[in-house]
């Protein structure tokens, strides 16, 4: 019984998914699919989609009815290591979640972590040069 209910209540998310892939696939020509992250920002929810292109690999994010700006067609991505050192920098313990997401039209990384000091803590990173918009510690 407990396996019937997990897997219905599983079901929304895997439609949103192939939703996501589908929609990369035709719209950023995006050919093997592979991450899928959904977020949530100002009531507006955006799919990111990460899969290989003729470009290499490509990041695709859009909201739930499609919309889509080619500013967030990116295959420029700021580097795992620049990640790392703002990170770093923020005194990271451990990373909770990162999330590609849009903040003021612009393609971010929504990072959550505990600090060494136990407290959680956010930032929002640009995609493609690293810049922080927002920082909030000590959560």
């Amino acid at each position: 019984m407990f396996f019937v209910f997990f897997f219905i209540s599983l079901f929304p998310a895997n439609r949103e998914e192939r939703y996501a892939f589908e929609f990369a696939q035709k719209e950023y020509k995006i050919q093997d699919p592979h991450t899928f992250k959904l977020s949530t920002r100002n009531k507006t929810v955006y799919y990111s989609v990460i899969g290989m292109t003729e470009n290499g690999n490509t990041l695709a994010i859009f909201d739930r009815n499609g919309n889509t700006d080619e500013l967030i067609k990116t295959s420029k991505l700021v580097s795992a290591k620049k990640i790392e050192k703002i990170l770093e920098e923020n005194k990271f313990k451990k990373i909770n979640n990162i999330s590609p997401s849009i903040y003021k039209k612009v393609p971010v990384y929504e990072i959550s972590f505990f600090a060494k000091n136990g407290t959680l803590s956010y930032l929002t990173i640009d995609i493609k040069n690293g810049e922080i918009y927002r920082k909030i510690t000590g959560v």
